[in-house]
């Protein structure tokens, strides 16, 4: 999960920043933004107690080391407290988001505890938490399904070996000679918050239909060995593209196929083979191969249908260079031929089977 904080655009401007800039230099101003960044990742409330003026001053690497950084955030103001019980000042005004994230953690696991073992449990499992926010606990109780707590019983019941309870008065029996089974209380694992239904044992309603679509395969992506190409151009493997650079492949794809729209993974692994060998210290990615395709990559002709692409024949690397291609060595691939230069060789390999 990426983090983040937030810095306000008047920043450079602030009077606190100009004072810190003036006694220590710009470097001490970077040091600061460094000192927020860490407490982001490592102090989320902005509470920095326990922590030294030294500990401080090393986690963002200040180069003195000597306290005289700490000191003057805690003169001009961006520190609160002394030495040992610093905090970063007016942190849940400006870092609304950071400062609460351990309540939010908090209710996550409450909330969770609530729907899978129920409002006792959860109260004998988070007691502070529930005496420091009693009324919001309660409140969330009663929204929940109160299966939660049918869950409760059920387990104790069986812990201690008791029977489950059956119906009272016991139903008569059915006038028909093949009495259908009677209806069990079952939950639904589908949904996010269960409820307690009646199922037939004979017919159960939550199983899926033969060849349907379930929640885990409903948003499998459609493999595209083109795209696949395309994505890991970088380096590293399929399974380890994120989702924002399967966005920028996607994209780098549209683009490449509006000028040769029959382009092939072997095209994209050839053409990213040759930016690497020709720029060796550029940085490659999908969109960086789909801005210079016209430079690695073989372009789409005005006028040209796909049905007229000239297939390639074999052993034409060496007609190539017979008919004046020097340029045309093991490594070049077909598709990066120029149409006349294909029609060339196409037609010098046909003559010689004549």
């Amino acid at each position: 999960m990426k983090l983040d904080a937030r810095i306000a655009v008047a920043l450079p401007q602030h009077p606190k920043m100009k004072r810190l800039i003036y006694r220590l230099g710009a470097e001490a101003a970077w040091r600061l933004v460094c000192l927020w960044l860490w407490a982001r990742q490592n102090r989320s409330d902005g509470n920095l107690e326990g922590l030294s003026d030294e500990d401080l001053e090393l986690a963002v690497d200040w180069p003195a080391s000597n306290g005289k950084l700490i000191e003057a955030l805690a003169t001009i103001g961006f520190l609160e407290g002394p030495e040992k019980k610093r905090r970063l000042h007016d942190w849940e005004d400006h870092q609304p988001w950071s400062a609460g994230e351990n309540d939010r953690s908090k209710s996550s696991k409450w909330s969770a505890l609530v729907r899978h073992h129920g409002f006792e449990s959860a109260k004998a499992m988070m007691p502070d938490y529930y005496e420091s926010h009693a009324e919001q606990c309660e409140r969330y109780a009663k929204r929940t399904p109160k299966h939660a707590n049918a869950c409760d019983a059920s387990a104790n019941a069986s812990k201690n070996g008791a029977p489950s309870p059956s119906p009272s008065p016991s139903p008569s029996p059915s006038p028909s000679p093949s009495p259908s089974p009677s209806p069990t209380l079952s939950l639904s694992a589908d949904a996010d918050e269960p409820e307690l239904t009646l199922e037939s044992p004979a017919d159960p309603p939550h199983l899926p239909p033969a060849g349907s679509d379930t929640k885990k395969n409903k948003g499998a992506r459609q493999r595209n060995d083109v795209l696949d190409a395309l994505a890991v151009v970088g380096g590293g493997s399929v399974e380890s593209v994120t989702a924002p650079m399967w966005g920028e492949a996607a994209k780098a794809l549209k683009d490449i196929r509006e000028v040769c729209p029959d382009v092939t993974a072997a095209m994209i692994r050839q053409a990213a083979r040759v930016y690497r060998e020709k720029w060796k210290n550029a940085t490659l990615s999908p969109s960086a191969l789909a801005k210079h395709w016209q430079t690695f990559g073989p372009q789409k002709k005005e006028g040209v249908a796909r049905s007229q692409v000239i297939q390639e024949p074999l052993g034409w690397r060496i007609k190539a260079q017979e008919i004046g291609l020097h340029w045309v060595d093991d490594h070049t691939m077909w598709a990066m031929l120029e149409r006349p230069d294909k029609a060339r060789i196409y037609n010098a390999m046909k003559g010689a089977a004549a």
